[in-house]
């Protein structure tokens, strides 16, 4: 049975030892072959996670990228969990969702998070990018720990479990601008932290 906590809720229940323990397998010096060389970073690495776990906290909904059977990059929208202690990202989608054939086909992905702040003229703008992979879940132990509240489920997926699938996004770097987080001046790249496998 799936309880019925907010994301906030969630994300202030994390033990602290879940930061710290995701930050003492940072491999940043090494970057793993899946990750840009040219990764900028002025900020202390858990400056780095902690904005990027308040901009999932303030926007759960991400724009999820695939690559389609073309090579061509697909991109909508959808609602994500509340991060894992190691930074996994759940994201719930119809079992027809041709983001599904995509992910099995190449399962390299990445979660967009953003905030533009045009009331505040740009001000308080963020975003995260997390590149990783994406793997499809339909077995019956994942859909019953990953499973919606059951309000949500009877509107957004009526024959419940057949017609769910979760998604599982590992992300392996990711990029953060906003929430404290500066971007190299003469290029606005944003900072950038490897994450351990």
């Amino acid at each position: 049975m799936a309880l019925d906590l907010s994301r906030r809720d969630l994300m202030r229940a994390a033990p602290a030892a879940g930061l710290s323990a995701l930050l003492a397998g940072c491999a940043t010096p090494q970057l793993s072959s899946e990750a840009p060389d040219d990764l900028y970073r002025t900020g202390d690495e858990a400056a780095i996670l902690t904005a990027a776990k308040a901009i999932i906290e303030e926007d759960y909904i991400a724009t999820l990228i695939t690559v389609d059977a073309e090579g061509t990059p697909r991109a909508r929208s959808v609602g994500v969990w509340a991060p894992d202690n190691d930074l996994t990202l759940w994201i719930g989608t119809r079992r027809t969702s041709r983001k599904l054939d995509q992910l099995r086909a190449n399962p390299k992905a990445t979660l967009h998070f953003a905030f533009d702040d045009k009331e505040g003229q740009f001000a308080d703008a963020y975003y995260a990018s997390f590149m990783g992979t994406a793997t499809v879940h339909i077995d019956e132990t994942t859909l019953r720990l990953r499973a919606p509240g059951e309000e949500y489920r009877r509107t957004q997926w009526p024959n419940f479990p057949p017609d769910y699938a979760a998604i599982r996004f590992a992300p392996k770097w990711l990029e953060v601008f906003g929430k404290g987080i500066k971007s190299r001046p003469e290029t606005w790249q944003p900072q950038g932290l490897v994450l351990p496998s």
